[in-house]
Order: structure tokens, then sequence, then C-alpha cells
């Protein structure tokens, strides 16, 4: 939907598209890496936070003009969604039993990539209908709402309480 909202949205060509995915990728670099600063007690209050930069970013490029502040929404977005599905791989990662730790992670990664085309079908599809910016709008709103409803009710239970890893079985000699 990118190059759609470059060319038709904010009148600019491939070379600010460039940039703009430049920027995307550079905040999910930086992400990536603020995530490894998090400690385990501020995991909820730092998913919420992003999860309100999120829903904040895709608003304002739903109602920007501007490349700059499209730029800003941006790198934003990228260093939240990748901070926040960061954290959320490591709860996963730290609630699966030793044994299952690559099937959990197969479905985590199945869920996410397997629904991101879907949505992304949805949030286009719907676009056609009402506009683009109209429906950046509506699925920023959307978004804010189901993901302060998922951490208000699981959130607390599973982001901050700390999980003991199981303790591993000792090998004895065959000998």
């Amino acid at each position: 939907m990118l190059p759609l909202y470059v060319r038709n949205i904010l009148q600019l060509g491939p070379r600010e598209l460039g940039w703009l995915m430049a920027v995307s990728g550079t905040g999910a670099f930086s992400g990536s890496l603020g995530l490894l600063t998090i400690a385990r007690g501020a995991r909820l209050k730092f998913m919420s936070g992003n999860v309100l930069a999120i829903a904040l970013g895709v608003f304002l490029m739903s109602r920007s003009h501007s490349f700059l502040l499209t730029a800003f929404s941006m790198g934003i977005l990228a260093i939240a969604l990748s901070m926040n599905f960061g954290l959320a791989n490591t709860i996963v990662q730290e609630h699966a039993p030793s044994e299952l730790r690559g099937r959990v992670s197969a479905v985590f990664g199945l869920s996410f990539f397997g629904l991101m085309p879907i949505a992304g079908l949805v949030v286009t599809g719907f676009s056609d209908l009402v506009g683009m910016r109209t429906a950046l709008a509506v699925a920023s709103v959307i978004y804010g709402v189901a993901a302060f409803s998922v951490l208000s009710l699981a959130g607390r239970h599973v982001c901050d309480r700390p999980i003991s890893p199981a303790p591993e079985p000792e090998l004895t000699s065959v000998a």
C-alpha cells in the first residue's frame, strides 16, 4: 500500500518511496536494539506505549500531506512495531516448554506472517471503498482498541510475571 500512498496521497515519486523505506528499516533496526534494554518488569508498560505509538503513527499518516511528517510517522511505527514483535516473541519463548520451543516459535511466526497479508487485503479493500486516508484512520483506531484490550486482559498476567524455566533433565552416563 505504501507505493500507492506515496504516489496518490503525497504526490511523490520512487525516490521518496525509497527514503521512506530507508527510514522504516532504520527504525526497525533501532527498535530491535532498544528491545535489549527493556527490563522484564517494564514490558507491559513498553508494549502499551508502543501500541499507542503505532496507532498514533498510522493516524498521523492518514492525515499527513508532508514527506517529513510521513517519514517521522514511519520511523516511530517501525521502532514501536519492532519492539512489540520482539517483546511478544520473547514472552512466548520464555513461556514455552523447552521441548516445544521450536514448534511454538513456528506457530507464532505463522500467526504473524500468515495474518499480515490478510490484514493487508482487508485494509486495501476497505481503502478502495472509503479512500486511503479514511481506511488508515479507521485501522489505527481499531488497532489501538484491539491491542489495548488484549494487553489489558492478558498483559498483566503474561508480560511482567517472571517464569522460571523448567529445569533441564540431568544426563547420566550409559557406561
